[in-house]
């Protein structure tokens, strides 16, 4: 901590000369800047520091204090195509040729999503971490098809731990993404649906990956992920669902992963799907995101923490943005979720209700400021913690260098 609160010290000392370069003056860093240029590779750092406060609750507890959230670098080839995995086509005619990306990216700091296979025990509050490294290629067949093979952010869902936004106008996580999927493992084909055009864009996605959160899959049986697009011809209006389907239970204790922690020597089969509904006016200055989940568990055997009766959760999100002008941006955000039977090992069973709002503010292109009050109404199940609530303040600055 000593060390954070000395870099954060020197932080604005730094600022004015960053200010000052050009952009893309990572590149300097590395190598020819000219020479990575030609060959569309990206270089770009981002670094994210919050600070955050809440009210005591039984069951709701977060990390308080001064938080180094992500510093990490990028380096990515973006891929050429008419479809992107997981994200859905775009318009026009379909690229007569052929081509292929890459992203590789490293981080250190709290925010950290545990890749099973690699990732286990690693219990402090600052930690290493790859949390993407995969390739792509794209090919003039059929529409326009593409292939991601590696380790990659699960598309299943409207957020993900990327700072940007869209798709994540906040700092906090949303509930719908602690009860879902955070990485794959494996392999992802898109393909562009030769639908007619003045009906919209069309994809679809498949693929076969290491469950949910896993290098090293913990019962040797893929997991099928599947995924349909649609971006209305103007982009104001997009429709996403995503799904996954397959056998999560580990054989041993010591293979059981968090936050869905399953134990049979049988198949246990888990589904999780999402539907979102993303909507811009005409201006783009208002956008409304409403996104949907369900997710289902068999239950394995008994014991503390374990799945042991067939459980089920599901809830709905809505979010509206507005965009007050160039440098500031509104949002604010409600969410109902229902875990009735205690699926997930790390929040008590129940239904909660999520109240947020945030002011985003740019001073530079590179740099965003951001305030945020979030309210959470939890109410338990039987045999869960108590009726309770939490306040949380926050404030995080992320710089897009």
């Amino acid at each position: 901590m000593k060390r954070l609160t000395f870099a954060l010290l020197l932080l604005p000392l730094a600022l004015p000369v960053l200010a000052g370069q050009p952009e893309g003056w990572a590149y300097q860093l590395f190598v020819d800047r000219e020479l990575w240029q030609q060959q569309r590779i990206q270089v770009a750092p981002r670094v994210q520091l919050g600070l955050l406060a809440d009210s005591e609750a039984a069951g709701l507890d977060s990390d308080e204090g001064l938080l180094l959230n992500r510093a990490e670098l990028l380096v990515y080839r973006p891929l050429k195509g008419r479809v992107l995995p997981g994200k859905g086509a775009k318009a026009g005619p379909m690229r007569q040729r052929w081509d292929w990306g890459f992203r590789l990216e490293g981080r250190y700091g709290s925010d950290f999503a545990p890749l099973y296979g690699v990732d286990e025990g690693r219990d402090q509050r600052l930690k290493l971490s790859l949390p993407q490294w995969y390739l792509q290629g794209y090919a003039p067949l059929l529409d326009g098809v593409t292939l991601q093979l590696g380790n990659f952010i699960s598309p299943v869902g409207n957020e993900n731990d990327s700072p940007n936004d869209p798709p994540r106008p906040f700092y906090s996580h949303s509930l719908a993404y602690d009860y879902g999927p955070k990485r794959h493992v494996g392999a992802l084909f898109s393909a562009r649906l030769p639908w007619a055009q003045q009906r919209g864009q069309w994809s679809a996605d498949l693929g076969l990956v290491q469950g949910w959160d896993n290098l090293q899959d913990n019962n040797d049986r893929p997991t099928l992920l599947t995924g349909l697009h649609w971006r209305r011809r103007d982009g104001r209006f997009t429709l996403d669902w995503e799904s996954l389907w397959g056998v999560e239970q580990s054989s041993e204790p010591g293979q059981l992963q968090a936050p869905f922690k399953v134990l049979s020597d049988t198949a246990r089969p888990r589904q999780f799907q999402s539907l979102t509904l993303r909507y811009w006016n005409k201006d783009k200055r208002w956008r409304t995101d409403f996104n949907v989940i369900e997710g289902r568990q068999r239950g394995g055997d008994a014991g503390p923490g374990l799945i042991s009766t067939d459980s089920h959760w599901y809830g709905a999100n809505l979010t509206v943005v507005r965009q007050l002008a160039p440098q500031w941006q509104l949002a604010g955000g409600y969410e109902w979720l229902r875990d009735q039977d205690h699926a997930h090992s790390t929040l008590p069973g129940g239904i909660y209700q999520s109240g947020r709002i945030s002011l985003s503010w740019f001073p530079e292109a590179w740099l965003r400021i951001r305030p945020e009050l979030r309210y959470d109404d939890y109410r338990q199940a039987a045999g869960q913690p108590d009726q309770d609530n939490r306040w949380l303040l926050s404030l995080d600055a992320t710089l897009f260098l």
